[in-house]
């Protein structure tokens, strides 16, 4: 449930700060639907390590976002 948390706070920090420069990274914050729509039983889907390396510079990012926000 954290990644919907992280989308919410990153498209609210764009639109209403003008943070636009978050928009490049906003479509990784949704990767995680995709396991809840998948076909069952379907072809598994491998994610390579750029993925993962997204996912923690977005997460480091969202705790500098989070700190500069509670200031």
């Amino acid at each position: 449930m954290h990644w919907l948390t992280t989308f919410d706070l990153f498209s609210s920090a764009m639109y209403s700060d003008g943070e636009f420069a978050l928009n490049q990274y906003l479509p990784y914050t949704l990767v995680p639907f995709y396991p809840l729509f998948n076909e069952r039983g379907g072809e598994r889907v491998e994610r390579n390590q750029a993925d993962w390396e997204v996912w923690i510079f977005v997460t480091e990012a969202l705790a500098i976002l989070t700190n500069h926000h509670s200031t």
